[in-house]
């Protein structure tokens, strides 16, 4: 592919090339933010020689160079295995990424798994058919057909108690003048 006759020189593919690793080792992805950077960073203006090509020059040559790239970085991690820069040590990274669900009841200390474990051998221990609201004196917490459990108010309302003795006073339909302040 030959260069047109006219407007700019094409910009030298190291220097580039210079421009993404550069932005690889700072965690820079964006082409627009490694502009910035060539404008602006002492680093990069003297790695570059002072040119600072615009985002889609280098947007352009990450897509356009690729294979080229990964290339490029198989003979550097080469080249520092040659010189034994890097140990025989193994590293396993493991990029699994689960829907988290972390409410209170799904969230465990040590200190509720003790509890639970607690509980899990106690029912463990219990015999068969008797669970623990059927020991003698053991209140239910569970209503029967709308029935309040004994020892519970039963939501009456004495005679003198008018209608609105029960209701919110910022519930819809009451007045201020009915509550003192």
């Amino acid at each position: 592919m030959e260069p047109e006759a006219t407007g700019r020189p094409a910009y030298h593919p190291s220097t580039l090339l210079k421009i993404y690793i550069y932005g690889y080792f700072n965690r820079i992805q964006s082409s627009r933010r490694l502009e910035r950077e060539a404008q602006r960073n002492l680093e990069l203006i003297w790695l570059t020689g002072k040119l600072a090509p615009d985002f889609k020059t280098i947007a352009d040559f990450r897509k356009d160079n690729g294979q080229a790239i990964r290339r490029v970085c198989r003979e550097f991690i080469a080249l520092c295995r040659h010189l034994d820069l890097f140990s025989d040590a193994i590293v396993a990274i493991d990029g699994s990424k689960f829907k988290a669900v972390n409410n209170r009841d799904k969230s465990f200390t040590e200190r509720k798994l003790k509890a639970r474990m607690q509980q899990v051998e106690e029912s463990v221990a219990r015999p068969p058919g008797r669970t623990r609201s059927s020991r003698p004196g053991a209140r239910s917490s569970i209503r029967r057909s709308g029935v309040p459990p004994q020892g519970e108010d039963q939501g009456t309302q004495s005679a003198d108690e008018g209608p609105k003795a029960n209701r919110n006073p910022n519930a819809a339909g009451t007045r201020r003048a009915d509550f003192p302040n």
